[in-house]
């Protein structure tokens, strides 16, 4: 056909007499003279096509069935590979084109002999000699070049007899192109021409397949120009021209491969996937959430089109689409690779080729986990929390299994303090994580303390709040580390390195050793081949040492299974991770709190609840207890506080309010309660209140006995008034917070204060009541709980009893928690009620003294004194 070929195993066989005789159809013993089936043949064929080479089977293709070859001591290894990924397939040699692009031309020939190109790819972006990124037309070739390789194309089809959709790949470097094989069916990047041509290639396939002539197919006459797209005119394909491209297309293959370890295959579940389609971006996904991706299929799932005007509007569309795509599971993904190639100065002036992206590999110049300044401890903060909420979940499950059968679980099991060793890009971080409530988490690393919130959502991942902000964390661990993926960033933190114990490196089968148990390897020696989605792999080994084996050949293996030992010949080689000797940046708090009074009563509250149910903040120290009373004291006798907490309930339910109730409603808040809570001193600290007192003097003007009472009765009748306004709706669930905020600021002042406190020394007693004076009898107590726990649980309805059982042991379990706190609960206990019996009959000198010290100070008697009142 004339088509240009470079140097391979079939160089000299020629088929000329049987095409002058008009027979397509190639001989059985020519075929042969083009192929190599035996080691010897390949050896005697590797001498005259020369290295580096190929070795290919001609039934392989997705990155199956190819070897490159630079050494003759390595082709009978490759050959072997070959031959068994692509079983029973012709293999045939060729010698390496270097530095090229891999440029294809789109065929679709009818039963008439018609023949027609429907213009190309460039598939330059290949690891494995498997294809990662399409994209047409071909804009690296001239047009006059390109139309070469189309014409070329067609002659070889025609030459053939070819029948359907094909392509034609070709090798292209300095305006020359040489043929590389033609591929008889329609590839998975037929999109990005469908897109160029508007043509529907497998509606043309089965229009073929009805014996309909190119020239009658609908898209056909369109791309060529013809008004009558349902006509049937004749079309001289060797002559007519086709209409100019409107659009440029960039693909990219979603696979489930991991990009830091040279496009390594995983396998595993895949727990979300998210990806938006718009008029500029289309793609498909053959799994979804909750799929899986196993290890015997393909690695690809998934593939990506973004078009647009020119080249660099399409890799702009197609970086958007990749950046908003989601996927989370146990699989690495490339997408975060593919983002990171896209924005290289490389892609973006085109100067790529076959080769680009091995040397981007092997020199690691793309990075998916990097991270510099506060963003790095950020990701150490997220693993961090990882680890401990992992400890405190098996240690609860151990803990609350032991009660249920009846044994009494370690103290060790009730730890609220764990010891953290992350490794991240060579560097240890050791940190101290201590939980400060049920999603509170203090990380001490060298003495430097953050506050990190982290919340377990319904999926499995994490909902983490650092620095004031918030991100989503999926994890999983395994033996080779813990693996991060932070809002859709990849952050990998590795295990301490031990060169003796050889592992699989993915999931897959075992399928041989290639160094003898007992015999000695080098650096960089491969000693063992797996297969992993149909393609073998080989694993090196790092040190040097003495190889032996664990695994048994032809057996499976996951990722991280130990497959062989090494005796190490230097195991003073062995590079160790660098311990972190300083600590972190400064973090401001993870949620950022109000500077109001009833959010800093709310603030006090949890702090309040979380040194009752047993946990301490090692970031406060001793002064926890005394610093806690303070803000809820300071926060409990602030005049403004009823104004505060009716609003904000008022306001969150208002829209559930008919307009003339909330109009009420309003006007009841701001002429009656509003003026009497209003002082001078509020409005110089920056009070946010609408409406300006009705108060004359200055700031330091003391508050007399009567306006106080006047001021708490107003609040009582303006409660007890907004109650009786909204006593219709009582029943409306919307409505439960308002009512319960009036409810409680309706009982006054003196009430509310005791209430508040009352609750927590109630907690308190609910719990020590049970330990105490019996701290010998702990084994005695714990039954004794269980059994009435469990007894409380049968009131329980739609539980069965299995499940009653086991919420009463977990009741227990936070009992027990709490009683391992006893000592900073006693001492917040303490100051509670110092703090109380140190009030006066009224709230005269409490807001006095709250004007003098700005409510930062606490009550005379409620430092640190006391004695334990149990």
């Amino acid at each position: 056909a004339g088509v240009p070929c470079i140097e391979w195993s079939g160089t000299g066989v020629s088929m000329k007499e049987q095409l002058e005789r008009g027979s397509p159809d190639v001989p059985s013993d020519l075929y042969k003279q083009a192929c190599v089936s035996t080691v010897e043949e390949a050896l005697a064929r590797a001498e005259k096509v020369g290295f580096p080479l190929m070795v290919k089977a001609s039934e392989g293709g997705g990155g199956k069935g190819i070897r490159m070859v630079s050494k003759i001591a390595d082709l009978p290894d490759a050959l072997q590979q070959v031959q068994a990924e692509v079983v029973g397939s012709p293999v045939f040699l060729m010698r390496l084109f270097s530095g090229g692009r891999h440029l294809e031309v789109q065929v679709l020939a009818d039963q008439h002999g018609n023949v027609t190109t429907l213009n190309g790819r460039d598939c330059s972006i290949q690891r494995r000699h498997q294809k990662i990124i399409e994209e047409g037309p071909a804009v690296v070739a001239d047009a006059p070049t390109f139309a070469e390789m189309e014409k070329a194309a067609a002659s070889l089809a025609k030459a053939v007899g070819y029948v359907g959709v094909g392509t034609v790949e070709y090798l292209y470097r300095d305006g020359k192109f040489f043929f590389l094989e033609m591929n008889p069916r329609l590839q998975v990047e037929h999109t990005v021409t469908e897109l160029v041509t508007d043509v529907n290639l497998p509606l043309a396939m089965l229009m073929v397949g009805m014996n309909i002539p190119l020239y009658q197919i609908p898209d056909i006459r369109t791309l060529y120009g013809l008004e009558d797209r349902h006509g049937s005119s004749v079309i001289d394909f060797t002559t007519a021209q086709r209409i100019p491209t409107k659009c440029h297309v960039i693909a990219a293959r979603i696979t489930a491969e991991n990009p830091d370890t040279g496009f390594r295959p995983t396998s595993g579940v895949i727990q979300e996937l998210n990806f938006r389609v718009n008029s500029h971006v289309w793609g498909y996904f053959s799994v979804f959430g909750r799929g899986a991706v196993h290890e015997f299929a393909d690695s690809q799932f998934g593939h990506i089109f973004a078009t647009g005007g020119n080249r660099e509007s399409a890799r702009k569309h197609l970086l958007l689409a990749l950046k908003e795509l989601t996927i989370y599971g146990e699989i690495r993904t490339t997408t975060q690779y593919l983002i990171k190639m896209l924005e290289t100065e490389d892609f973006r002036e085109n100067r790529i080729n076959t080769m680009w992206l091995d040397g981007l590999l092997a020199s690691k110049a793309i990075k998916t986990s990097v991270a510099e300044g506060p963003a790095v401890f950020a990701n150490v903060l997220c693993g961090a929390v990882v680890k401990a909420m992992t400890a405190v979940k098996q240690l609860r499950s151990e803990t609350v299994t032991a009660l249920d059968y009846g044994r009494m679980p370690s103290s060790a099991l009730l730890c609220t303090e764990f010891p953290v060793e992350l490794i991240l890009d060579g560097i240890k971080y050791c940190i101290t994580v201590t939980c400060t409530d049920s999603n509170m988490f203090a990380m001490n690393l060298n003495g430097t303390f953050v506050n990190v919130d982290a919340r377990l959502l319904c999926d499995g991942r994490l909902l983490v709040f650092i620095d004031g902000k918030s991100c989503t964390v999926f994890f999983e661990e395994d033996s080779s580390g813990l693996r991060l993926e932070i809002d859709g960033k990849t952050v990998i933190f590795e295990t301490e390195n031990d060169p003796s114990r050889l592992r699989a490196s993915t999931t897959g089968k075992l399928v041989r050793f290639l160094i003898d148990d007992g015999e000695e390897v080098q650096p960089g020696t491969a000693f063992a081949e797996m297969e992993v989605m149909k393609m073998y792999m080989q694993l090196q080994a790092s040190h040097a040492g003495v190889l032996h084996h664990v695994a048994n050949k032809e057996s499976y293996v996951k990722a991280g299974d130990v497959i062989a030992t090494l005796d190490l010949h230097d195991k003073e080689g062995i590079t160790q991770a660098k311990v972190f000797e300083g600590g972190f940046p400064p973090f401001s708090p993870p949620h950022l709190s109000g500077t109001r009074c009833h959010q800093q009563l709310q603030g006090a509250l949890r702090r309040a609840e979380a040194v009752l149910s047993g946990f301490t903040d090692p970031s406060i120290g001793g002064e926890l207890a005394q610093s806690i009373v303070s803000d809820l004291m300071a926060a409990l006798h602030n005049p403004a506080l009823p104004f505060f907490e009716i609003e904000e309930s008022f306001t969150a339910v208002r829209a559930a309010l008919p307009k003339d109730v909330v109009e009420e409603v309003e006007t009841l808040i701001s002429k009656e309660l509003l003026p009497y809570l209003l002082s001078p001193v509020m409005r110089s600290q920056g009070q946010d209140i609408p409406i300006p007192s009705m108060r004359s003097g200055s700031d330091t003007e003391e508050v007399s006995l009567e306006e106080t009472k006047q001021r708490e009765d107003k609040v009582v009748v303006c409660c007890s008034t907004l109650l009786a306004k909204l006593q219709a709706f009582e029943n409306d669930s919307r409505l439960a917070g308002l009512l319960a905020t009036l409810r409680k600021h309706a009982l006054g002042h003196t009430q509310l204060v005791w209430n508040v406190c009352g609750k927590l020394i109630a907690r308190y007693m609910e719990v020590e009541t049970h330990f105490t004076g019996k701290l010998d009898r702990r084994e005695e107590v714990i039954a004794g709980l269980v059994k009435l726990k469990t007894t409380e649980a049968k009131e329980e309805v739609g539980q069965t009893a299995k499940r009653q059982r086991q919420n009463a042991c977990v009741r227990v379990y936070d009992y027990m928690v709490s009683n391992l706190g006893v000592k900073a609960k006693s001492a917040l206990i303490n100051h509670i009620l110092t703090a109380l019996m140190s009030q006066p009959s009224t709230l005269q000198t409490a807001f006095n003294a709250s004007r003098r010290n700005s409510g930062a100070e606490p009550p005379a008697g409620g430092g640190g004194g006391g004695t334990m009142f149990i």
